[in-house]
């Protein structure tokens, strides 16, 4: 059992909520433990960690990263943030450092992500009905590691542009439906690539 701030990761690093959270940890189980939306965007706090407790639903509204957010789960199989009737970008981050663990995403009708700059760590995160993963501009550094996708990715997948620093997609397994790019190099250019131990599965795309 190893100890991460006020909670604790169990021997498969599941993330296990104690009765108190620290200053720093938000409990989320519904769309009032967010920051209250203006103008349909919810802006998170800074250094804050928003800990997801089943499914939340943020309807139409989008998501605008602070500096060193965290949006973590207990487990990706019950922990979901959903943005269930958004037709635009549900998560957007500029020069942001970011981590998200434990935890589901979906975007049925609209994009997930825009990120430009900074570094993004996607652990253990599954991608449950998206139409598009989205843009990663000129990131640092991106992380996938152990996320998966079932038949989730219905128009286009990860499409990186600009310079971009390091790349890393380890353990994954991505499933698209349809003709679908799961990874777009684009003109992108990178200073390092690691890809391994993955599974890419698409049935007309690439």
């Amino acid at each position: 059992m190893a100890t991460s701030g006020n909670a604790l990761l169990d021997s498969a690093n599941n993330l296990l909520l104690n009765n108190e959270l620290g200053a720093n940890e938000v409990l989320v189980r519904s769309l009032a433990d967010f920051p209250t939306p203006v103008a349909t965007v919810i802006t998170l706090a800074a250094s804050k960690i928003y800990v997801i407790q089943g499914i939340i639903d943020i309807g139409s509204n989008s998501i605008v990263l602070a500096s060193t957010n965290s949006i973590v789960g207990t487990s990706r199989l019950n922990d979901r943030l959903l943005a269930s009737t958004l037709t635009g970008t549900m998560i957007t981050g500029t020069s942001q450092n970011t981590v998200m663990f434990n935890v589901s995403l979906s975007c049925p009708l609209g994009t997930l992500f825009s990120i430009n700059g900074g570094n993004l760590l996607l652990n253990n995160i599954a991608f449950v009905a998206v139409k598009d993963v989205g843009t990663f501009n000129a990131v640092t550094s991106l992380a996938l590691r152990n996320c998966a996708s079932s038949s989730q990715f219905t128009n286009s997948g990860f499409v990186f542009t600009g310079v971009c620093t390091n790349i890393d997609i380890v353990d994954g397994i991505y499933v698209a439906t349809g003709t679908v790019t799961i990874f777009n190099l684009n003109s992108a250019t990178f200073s390092s690539v690691i890809i391994m131990r993955n599974r890419f599965t698409a049935s007309t795309g690439q």
